[in-house]
């Protein structure tokens, strides 16, 4: 075996070395590389940590005649060897070297990416830690009750929920008066065995509580072990073991009152009024394996898993990793979850059970929404956002009155796709430009594909593919197939090709970026997280734009922290529909449940019908209200509609036939920032109208109430119209929205338009 490496390394003080050996074996083999004799020293190929936080050790694949680059860091000096082992623990070969110090003082290790000293990132447990970011409070627990912010859970003997209250009126503000979720408890049914409970531990801390329940019924042993967290996430991890062979069909009953079962959305159906009927069977050719219902102020996602979970890809890349069947809960596709006596029954279907053998029946829940609605920040952020030409993004947003400037990636201050670090000289000139004038600057930056110009990029391809996924189908839609052609022949055909752009401006015009697709379930998440931190903290930005992700919420929770050790930094989350049939007919709201307690604004795009979608779809599938998080539209979308979500459409975006500065001034001129939405779907609301196709959302700022009609046919309505307690109505001249006219108790609304009223009291 031969290690060819330079002996002698040269090291800044105060820096990071980074530095390679080739080894070449003498046959096929498993083995560890270690630099042993310094401190601090790491082997990125066989040493690191998880996106968890979890230390792992590596085996890495030697073939016979074949170098293999091995990937080092040092941070002190000294005289180090480098040891392989076999996966037996022999020695195999060694190499000595030497690490001294330069005569240069290193200010900012990262400062230079070409360095590649920024690998050290992959092993970094930035914001691992049990910290709750706000406006979360800690996590309370007594006699099996559970209490988070705005709602409360009782559990059974077993361990399961006997009652979830949601302490939340329909204006998506804390209440004091609860709104009961459950009808009754949760059980875990198999035919009429009988379980009683022998165990119940808890482990409390500040952001979750912990408990074990471990029961017994004539045939099995039930183990249960569940995580409560403080953003409403629950986590349930069920081992059912069999005392004998048998053969049972196993059901978990999520009994929710019919009163609060309004809305549905999951399971192949779109959001919106729940039909009462949901037959569903499991098929992995479609990423679906949960669903939420529910109503805007108490809801709950319930979302299928077994131990052989893994996160499948998102967007058009589900094919290349799609959900794996639970064994438990899929059984061969005999298992499914359908609607019955008011009762979601999740079942399993007749399955063979082993005398010894543990199946987990895991699951997991989401109640909901998780925070309250704020009006001020919503009507506050306001963006200005542009794929291109970023010489005209400041002059355009402090004309059109944005304090937010999202930089995208393709252009002269972010050329590359998540990778905003060639231009930060450039960028931090830009964000002190805008600071002097009011102005925020958030980057594109998230986790899905990376440009293949990142300098990192052959580490990561010496990783195997734990960073860059191995491509295993090629029938597949793309977005663009010259793409999946360039990256072919130019990177692999082992890699799975994403977004590919042309840029634009001065210095990148006449080039494109390529990506490809990465794992966010891997040491991806913590290079990340440390390049989050240096993009807020080195470079001045305010917070991110997020396109889709391939992260979990552990990740956003990290994200979460690191924002804001800074007051008022920011993320928006954009996802386009992923009901479409080449996006495997998911749902956005069901897929990113988990990541809502986090962000700052939703903005929906591509593949949302604005022009003939329904008010429930409006409000389950693209407002975000029921979550606790409010949204944008993309493209011109419709005003009116909009209005009654306090939605807008983004300034700046290339799709848009107009703007949303009109709806600004609107929120300007009438103080909304300061109001109170009770929306169409609240029961407080005091609007009474007699046409279904139209509805009415309240403004309420102080003594004063404005009402925002909207008609959802594309025809022109009547109805009767009245809100109680009023003296008259006023109609204003508003500039691109609406003509001054005289109302009485009956109004037209035209097909798709709406109105913006003042009621006089």
């Amino acid at each position: 075996m031969q290690i060819n490496v330079d002996k002698k390394i040269t090291l800044d003080k105060n820096g990071v070395e980074v530095f390679f050996a080739e080894i070449v074996s003498d046959c096929d083999q498993k083995v560890l590389v270690t630099l042993e004799g310094i401190d601090d020293a790491v082997c990125y190929n066989c040493k690191g940590k998880s996106f968890l936080g979890e230390d792992f050790i590596k085996y890495v694949q030697l073939k016979k005649g074949e170098a293999k680059r091995f990937w080092f860091s040092v941070e002190k000096n000294g005289t180090g060897e480098i040891v392989v082992k076999s996966d037996k623990g022999e020695k195999l070969a060694s190499q000595e070297i030497e690490v001294t110090y330069s005569d240069r003082i290193c200010q900012d290790p990262y400062a230079d990416i070409n360095t590649l000293s920024r690998i050290k990132w992959l092993n970094s447990d930035l914001a691992i830690n049990n910290e709750i970011p706000k406006p979360f409070t800690k996590v309370l627990y007594n006699e099996r009750t559970v209490e988070i912010l705005g709602r409360k859970i009782k559990l059974n003997a077993l361990g399961l929920p006997a009652s979830i209250e949601s302490f939340f009126n329909q204006g998506l503000k804390l209440s004091e008066k609860p709104t009961e979720i459950l009808q009754s408890d949760f059980t875990f049914c198999i035919d009429s065995e009988c379980f009683e409970n022998q165990k119940f531990d808890t482990a409390l801390s500040e952001d979750k509580i912990i408990i074990n329940a471990v029961s017994e019924s004539e045939n099995f042993i039930l183990d249960i072990k569940a995580k409560y967290e403080f953003d409403g996430f629950c986590e349930y991890v069920i081992s059912l073991t069999a005392k004998t062979d048998i053969e049972k069909d196993v059901c978990l009953n999520i009994p929710i009152k019919e009163s609060i079962s309004k809305y549905f959305v999951g399971l192949g159906q779109i959001g919106g009024k729940f039909n009462k009927s949901v037959d569903w069977k499991w098929n992995v050719e479609f990423n679906q394996d949960s669903f939420w219902t529910g109503d805007v102020n108490a809801g709950l996602k319930v979302k299928l898993k077994g131990e052989n979970y893994v996160k499948p890809f998102v967007n058009i890349y589900y094919k290349h990793q799609k959900l794996n069947m639970p064994e438990s809960w899929g059984n061969d596709g005999k298992g499914g979850i359908k609607y019955q006596d008011n009762i979601f029954k999740a079942y399993s279907g007749k399955k063979k059970f082993i005398k010894g053998q543990s199946v987990r029946f895991d699951f997991d829940l989401m109640i909901t929404p998780m925070k309250e609605i704020d009006l001020k920040k919503q009507f506050n952020m306001r963006f200005y956002h542009k794929l291109f030409d970023s010489k005209i993004w400041f002059d355009m947003a402090k004309k059109g009155g944005a304090n937010i400037i999202n930089v995208h990636h393709g252009n002269d201050l972010n050329p590359y796709i998540n990778y905003p670090f060639f231009e930060t000289e450039e960028l931090k000139k830009f964000i002190k430009k805008s600071h002097d004038n009011d102005i925020k600057v958030k980057v594109y930056y998230t986790i899905r594909e990376l440009t293949i110009h990142l300098p990192e990029f052959k580490v990561f391809r010496d990783l195997e593919h734990e960073i860059f996924n191995k491509r295993n189908v090629y029938d597949i839609f793309y977005w663009q197939e010259e793409s999946d052609k360039w990256v072919k022949e130019n990177v692999g055909e082992d890699v799975i090709p994403a977004w590919k752009q042309d840029l634009k401006g001065d210095k990148y015009k006449d080039s494109f970026d390529s990506a490809i697709i990465t794992d966010g379930q891997s040491r991806i998440c913590n290079f990340y997280i440390e390049g989050l931190r240096y993009l807020l903290n080195n470079v001045g930005a305010d917070g991110i734009y997020v396109d889709d992700v391939a992260f979990d919420r552990n990740t956003m929770k990290r994200v979460r922290k690191i924002l804001d050790q800074k007051e008022g930094r920011l993320i928006d989350f954009h996802t386009c529909n992923h009901h479409l049939d080449h996006m495997a007919k998911n749902n956005c709201v069901t897929l990113y449940t988990e990541l809502f307690p986090y962000i700052d604004k939703v903005w929906i795009g591509e593949g949302f019908d604005y022009d003939n979608s329904t008010p429930e779809f409006w409000l389950v599938e693209m407002s975000g209200i029921p979550f606790g998080v409010m949204s944008e539209m993309m493209d011109t979308a419709n005003q009116y509609r909009g209005l009654l979500f306090g939605m807008t459409n983004r300034y700046g975006w290339q799709t848009n036939k107009s703007d949303p500065i009109n709806i600004w001034k609107i929120f300007d001129k009438y103080d909304l920032d300061k109001a109170e939405l009770i929306g169409w779907w609240d029961e407080r609301n005091s609007v009474k109208l007699s046409n279904d196709f139209i509805k009415a959302s309240e403004y309420v700022v102080g003594d004063k109430k404005y009402v925002a009609l909207a008609n959802f046919s594309n025809e022109d309505q009547i109805t009767n119209f009245s809100v109680l307690g009023a003296k008259g109505y006023l109609v204003p001249e508003l500039n691109r929205f609406q003509d001054a006219i005289k109302i009485a108790d009956k109004i037209t609304i035209k097909g798709g338009c709406g109105l913006f009223v003042e009621v006089i009291s």
